[in-house]
C-alpha cells in the first residue's frame, strides 16, 4: 500500500492559498506555522472524533515524533476537506465544514445542518470521483462512514416526518371545532363549570388497522394519542431487535476471545471505515444508557462490554479544551488552540 506524508498535504494547502508568499522569510514561516497548526487540529478532529480512528495506526514509527502517513487513495479527500475547511473567504458550506471539524462540532439534533453537511461532502466526493482522483469504492466508504458519524439517516428521516406532520396538522386543525369536547356541568349548589372530556380511544395498533383507527379521530388531541400509540408500538418492536443485535455483538467477545472489537476489522488501508463509526455509535449509545448496557451484560454473562466496544480514541491533549467559538481564520484558531505549539512532539504531523 502506497502512503503519503500528512505534512506534505499541509504544505500543499499553504501553497495553494499563497500563505506568506509576499512576506519576509521569518514572517512567512510564522504565518504558515499558524495555518499548519490549524490544519493539524482539523485533521485530528476528523480522524479521532468523526471517523473514530487512532492516530497511532497511521504513524510511520512508534514515537511521538514519527510522521503521520496516510493511504494515498485517501490523499485527495483529506487534501480537499482540509483545504475547504480553512478557506480564506469561506462560503456558507465551507463554514459549516469548518465548524464540523472542531471539537464542538454540529449539534446531533440540528437536522437541517446535518443534511446540508452531507450534501456538501457528498458533492466534494462525487467531484473527486468524476475527476478520477478517487474511485467509487473509496467514495462510498467515506460517505458511509461520515453519514454514520453525523447521523444522516436519522436526520433525513426526522425531517421527512416533521414535514408530513406539519402538513397533516394544518388539515387536522379543521377538526378542532371550538367547544366540541366541552360539556357544561351543574353542581348541586347551582354553579356551573366546563368539563373537558376529549374522546379517548384505546388504540390497539397491533390488532386494528391504522386506517380504521384514524377514522375515529376527530381532533388533534385524538390524533396525538394515535401517534403516541404507533410510536410506542414501533419502539417496542425495534428495542427487541436492538437487544438481540447487541447480544450478538457482545457474544463476539466470548466466541473470539478478543480484547477489543477492532480486532475483527482493524485496517490501515483507508482512513474512513463504516465499521469504526458504526461500533463507535453503539458504544456511545450504551454509554448514554447504562441500564441497557447492564441488561446486555446480564443476558450474555459478558462483562466490560463498554471497554470492548470503545474505539473512539481520546483527543490529543491540545484539543481537549473546547473553545466556545471558532473561526476559519488560521490566526484566530491558532490562539484558540494555543496549546498546540506547546508540545509539537504530540501534535499530528
Amino acid at each position: 500500500m502506497e502512503n503519503i506524508k500528512l505534512r506534505a498535504i499541509f504544505e500543499r494547502i499553504c501553497d495553494s492559498y499563497d500563505i506568506g508568499n509576499d512576506m519576509k522569510k521569518e514572517a512567512k514561516k510564522q504565518l504558515r506555522a499558524g495555518m499548519i497548526s490549524t490544519l493539524k487540529n482539523k485533521f485530528a478532529v476528523l480522524l479521532n472524533i468523526r471517523l473514530a480512528r487512532d492516530i497511532a495506526d497511521f504513524k510511520s514509527g512508534s514515537s511521538y515524533n514519527s510522521p503521520i502517513v496516510i493511504p494515498k487513495r485517501d490523499e485527495p479527500i483529506i487534501y480537499t476537506l482540509l483545504k475547504r475547511s480553512v478557506a480564506l473567504d469561506p462560503t456558507e458550506d465551507e463554514k459549516l465544514l469548518s465548524e464540523w471539524l472542531t471539537p464542538t462540532g454540529i449539534s446531533p439534533n440540528d437536522y437541517e445542518r446535518i443534511h446540508d453537511l452531507h450534501s456538501f461532502v457528498y458533492s466534494i466526493l462525487s467531484e473527486l470521483e468524476m475527476n478520477d482522483q478517487i474511485n467509487d469504492v473509496t467514495r462510498e466508504e467515506w460517505i458511509r462512514a461520515i453519514d454514520i458519524s453525523i447521523g444522516f439517516d436519522k436526520a433525513i428521516t426526522i425531517q421527512k416526518c416533521i414535514l408530513q406532520l406539519e402538513d397533516l396538522m394544518a388539515f387536522a386543525a379543521v377538526l378542532d371545532v371550538p367547544g366540541r369536547n366541552e360539556v357544561i356541568l351543574e353542581k348541586e349548589d347551582g354553579t356551573k363549570m366546563f368539563f373537558y372530556n376529549p374522546q379517548q380511544y384505546l388504540y390497539d395498533v397491533n390488532t386494528r388497522p391504522i386506517s380504521k383507527i384514524a377514522e375515529g379521530c376527530g381532533s388533534i388531541d385524538e390524533l396525538s394519542i394515535l401517534f403516541q400509540s404507533i410510536l410506542s408500538s414501533i419502539k417496542n418492536i425495534i428495542m427487541f431487535k436492538v437487544v438481540q443485535t447487541l447480544e450478538t455483538i457482545a457474544n463476539t467477545k466470548k466466541i473470539s476471545n478478543a480484547e477489543h472489537i477492532t480486532e475483527a476489522f482493524k485496517t490501515k488501508e483507508t482512513i474512513a471505515s463504516g465499521y469504526y463509526t458504526y461500533y463507535n455509535s453503539i458504544y456511545l449509545l450504551l454509554k448514554r444508557n447504562p441500564a441497557l448496557c447492564n441488561e446486555i451484560e446480564q443476558r450474555t454473562g459478558i462483562k466490560n462490554i463498554l471497554q470492548y466496544l470503545q474505539i473512539d480514541p481520546s483527543l490529543p491533549f491540545y484539543l481537549k479544551n473546547k473553545p466556545k467559538s471558532l473561526s476559519s481564520c488560521p490566526e484566530k484558531n491558532e490562539k484558540d488552540f494555543s496549546a498546540a505549539q506547546e508540545d509539537e512532539s504530540q501534535a499530528t504531523e
